[in-house]
């Protein structure tokens, strides 16, 4: 049996782990493309082409009672640009003046709670901010023509005397594009384990997040490493002395992949670790471990790191 010999612990790789996200106070969100830095959401090019966005709303500033309804509504004005009573809502259909707006109703749903979740069609969404031009019959709105275009989405209260009550508002970004491949991608055996390493992509959408996937030769199920922002990544729950293959891939905000690029030296076997202690142990040491209350496990050890340097110069 193969065995790697490893002195010096690993160093834990930074990963970002998705949290369950909810929507802030009077606000909006798509619960799985939710930037919490900046407060925009993004709509993927799925979602454009007719996935359903999952939107999450928190409804505030108002005295709520579970009747009524909750309209929804996208726009290509930000609500916060109207004035009067309209202050705060959504353009509900579109309008000429003050400025060319494009608006209509997304979705419906009984208001059972202030904070409430549904799932909306993307292409209805487009539809309803986009020029009728780029959502005519044979046209694809889903390109990079309209790619970073702003919209809102409000959910509209209307309570159980049919007056318009309350609202919670967002701004979506509509993001077609996926970033450039990550290259250069290359895999180490660890225990358990397989280290991914990549040089990070280049063109296209800017890159959210990188995941490296372990797929056994032969079939079985794909294991995927947490989401990071950084060049490499451990893939941790593996079987030692199976064949995997590795890629990697690059995901924008929106969730849209790059292609899954492949190491270079796949494929890959995670193999059984023997630290410098167990290293000591197997050449016959005695120590019991722990702290020595004399000064011959120190020797020992002492003799040990000696053979190990004088094993290094031979090689």
């Amino acid at each position: 049996m193969r065995r790697a010999l490893i002195l010096v612990a690993a160093v834990a790789v930074p990963v970002l782990v998705l949290a369950a996200i909810s929507a802030p106070a009077g606000k909006v969100i798509e619960t799985t493309n939710f930037d919490a830095t900046t407060g925009v959401s993004y709509i993927s090019l799925a979602e454009c082409r007719g996935g359903s966005v999952p939107l999450e709303w928190n409804l505030t500033g108002v005295t709520f009672t579970a009747r009524g309804q909750y309209r929804i509504f996208a726009s290509s004005r930000d609500p916060a640009t109207r004035t009067g009573a309209d202050l705060g809502f959504c353009d509900e259909t579109a309008a000429t003046t003050p400025v060319v707006v494009y608006a209509g109703s997304v979705g419906s749903a009984p208001a059972t709670t202030a904070v409430q979740d549904l799932g909306v069609s993307g292409s209805d969404i487009v539809k309803a901010v986009l020029p009728p031009s780029a959502t005519a019959p044979g046209t694809d709105p889903c390109t990079s023509t309209n790619e970073t275009t702003s919209l809102w989405i409000c959910v509209h209260w209307i309570d159980a005397s049919s007056t318009r009550a309350g609202v919670a508002s967002g701004k979506f970004i509509l993001q077609v594009q996926a970033p450039g491949d990550p290259t250069n991608v290359t895999a180490s055996a660890g225990d358990r384990a397989i280290e991914a390493r990549w040089d990070a992509s280049t063109g296209g959408a800017a890159v959210d997040h990188y995941v490296a996937t372990a797929t056994p030769v032969g079939g079985g199920t794909p294991i995927s490493s947490g989401e990071t922002n950084a060049t490499s990544v451990r893939i941790g729950g593996l079987q030692n002395d199976v064949q995997y293959n590795i890629t990697v891939t690059a995901f924008s905000k929106a969730g849209n992949p790059s292609n899954a690029v492949a190491a270079s030296n796949n494929p890959v076997s995670p193999l059984p670790v023997e630290d410098f202690w167990d290293w000591y142990k197997l050449q016959g040491g005695q120590e019991a471990g722990g702290c020595a209350s004399g000064s011959a496990g120190v020797f020992a050890l002492a003799g040990v790191a000696a053979l190990l340097a004088m094993r290094r110069r031979r090689k």
